[in-house]
C-alpha cells in the first residue's frame, strides 16, 4: 500500500469512528520501517482536532516522514558509528534515565513529605538577620487613589471620606466605585514607579518630588477628570526592603533551604537503609 493510499484510509476510517457507532481497531498500523511499525492511535494523539482535512493531511505526512528517518538514521548509526562510540551513548543513555528516574521520585518524596508551611516568626527572623542583602533597587511606593469626573454630584462627600479613609469610609468609596473611573485603594500594596507612573499618568520624573510627600493629599484636575492622591509610604532606591514586598521571596529561600536539608537527609538514609539490609556492600 502506498504512503498516499495509507493516509487517506487512515482518514477514512477517522470518519466513520466520528460517525457511526462501529468499532474501529486503534492499532491499525499505517507505516512500517523494518520491524518497526507506526499505528493509527500514535497519529491520533498527535493531531489537532481544529485542523482542517487538508492540513491533517499535511500534517500526517510529516509525522511519517519524521517517524520513518529518525528510524532509518538509527539504523545507520548502530552500522556506522565505532563500538567505542556506541558504548559511550549507551552509557550517556542509561545515566540520563537514571537520573530523570531519581530527580521524578525525590520531586515526588518532597512533595509527600516536606513541610511547606512558613510561619511569619521564621519571615521575620529571616528578614531581620539578612536586612543588608534586600536592597532595593528602584523605589517603591504605597498609594491610593481614585479618578472620576468633575462634574460628579457626590464629589465632595467623595473627597472629604477619601480624605479620612475609615473602614466605614473605605466601604462608602467601594459602593461608589461603578463612578469612578479608576481607583486604586488597596495602599498596603507596595508598588514600583513604572507602575505609579501608569496609574498616575500626570506624574513624571520632573514633578515626581512635588507630589511623592507621605500623608499628605492632593487633588489633580486633568481635562474633564479629577484625581484625588495619597502617597501612603514610600521606599527609595538602595534602601532596606519592605518585609511585605520581599516576602514572597524569603518564603522561597526557606523552602529551598528545607527542600536541600531534607534531600541530604533522604540521601543519606538511603545508603544507610541499603546497608543496614546487606543490599549495599563495600568491599
Amino acid at each position: 500500500m502506498s504512503l498516499k493510499t495509507t493516509v487517506v484510509v487512515f482518514f477514512l476510517l477517522v470518519f466513520f469512528t466520528q460517525c457511526t457507532q462501529f468499532t474501529v481497531n486503534q492499532d491499525e498500523v499505517v507505516a512500517r520501517v523494518g520491524n518497526a511499525y507506526l499505528y493509527r492511535s500514535d497519529l491520533v494523539n498527535r493531531l489537532e482536532k481544529s485542523l482542517s482535512i487538508q492540513d491533517s493531511l499535511v500534517k500526517v505526512n510529516g509525522i511519517i516522514n519524521d517517524w520513518a528517518r529518525d528510524i532509518l538514521i538509527h539504523e545507520r548509526s548502530l552500522i556506522n558509528l565505532s563500538e567505542s562510540k556506541i558504548s559511550s551513548l549507551e552509557r550517556l543513555i542509561e545515566e540520563y534515565e537514571m537520573d530523570i528516574f531519581s530527580n521524578a521520585y525525590k520531586e515526588f518524596v518532597v512533595k509527600a513529605s516536606l513541610d511547606t508551611i512558613v510561619s511569619d516568626s521564621e519571615i521575620q527572623t529571616f528578614f531581620d538577620v539578612n536586612k543588608s542583602i534586600f536592597k532595593l533597587n528602584q523605589p517603591l511606593y504605597r498609594i491610593r487613589f481614585i479618578k472620576l469626573p468633575i462634574d460628579n454630584n457626590e464629589r465632595y462627600e467623595i473627597t472629604k471620606r477619601f480624605r479620612l479613609f475609615s473602614e466605614d469610609d473605605r466601604s462608602f468609596l467601594d459602593s461608589l466605585s461603578y463612578q469612578f473611573s479608576e481607583s486604586f485603594l488597596n495602599e498596603k500594596v507596595w508598588i514600583s514607579k513604572s507602575e505609579l507612573f501608569e496609574k498616575l499618568p500626570f506624574l513624571n520624573n520632573k514633578n515626581l518630588k512635588q507630589y511623592i510627600k507621605k500623608s499628605q493629599f492632593f487633588e489633580v484636575k486633568e481635562s474633564l477628570e479629577l484625581y484625588l492622591f495619597v502617597v501612603k509610604d514610600f521606599v527609595g532606591r538602595n534602601e532596606n526592603a519592605p518585609i511585605e514586598y520581599i516576602e514572597p521571596t524569603i518564603q522561597n529561600i526557606i523552602l529551598n533551604k528545607r527542600k536541600r536539608e531534607f534531600l541530604k537527609q533522604f540521601n543519606r538514609e538511603i545508603l544507610q537503609d541499603a546497608i543496614k539490609s546487606k543490599k549495599l556492600e563495600i568491599y
